[in-house]
């Protein structure tokens, strides 16, 4: 896309503003950026291995800060009461993960409890490198979103697609 998508803009804001209001909407006391760019006003935590993808990122993650509520900076859609009912099924069901799941699992948006770290890394250490991958080692519960609340933005058009689904104007 030519730019760090964390940078993207709606309405006037970087998309990873969206992801973080929501979180902090949702109930989280400090949002963290998980590996990516050093262009964005949040506390970066290094990925395990830098670089090296969102399994890393999240290994990371769970190493320097502990448990952990997930979402990607290019999910701008995300909805606080989403995040809400994670943080909820996480709370209920003591699970070690709790992840979202629409038409399919979403394995970066959902809570990481600490005690998945052993598990994850060992995963890591034997050549996994997808978090899907990695989240069917251990038993998780998931939480059911619409998938307009789980839109990645990979490619413009995706953007442009946020964009109309939130009634924004293009810019």
């Amino acid at each position: 896309m030519g730019t760090d998508k964390a940078l993207l803009e709606i309405a006037g804001r970087p998309m990873y503003q969206r992801v973080e209001k929501a979180m902090v909407d949702a109930g989280v006391s400090e949002v963290f950026a998980l590996g990516g760019t050093d262009l964005i006003s949040l506390r970066k935590i290094n990925d395990y291995e830098a670089g090296e993808g969102p399994l890393s990122a999240l290994i990371g993650g769970l190493s320097g800060v502990g448990s952990l509520l997930v979402c990607p900076c290019d999910v701008p859609t995300i909805s606080v009461t989403g995040l809400k009912q994670i943080l909820a099924r996480a709370t209920e069901t003591q699970a070690k993960a709790v992840v979202a799941k629409s038409n399919r699992l979403e394995p970066l948006i959902g809570y990481y409890s600490k005690s998945c770290l052993p598990t994850l890394t060992s995963a890591w250490s034997a050549g996994t490198r997808a978090p899907i991958d990695a989240l069917k080692l251990f038993d998780f519960e998931t939480v059911n979103l619409e998938i307009s609340e789980v839109l990645n933005v990979n490619r413009m058009s995706d953007l442009l697609s946020v964009r109309t689904q939130l009634g924004l104007d293009l810019p």
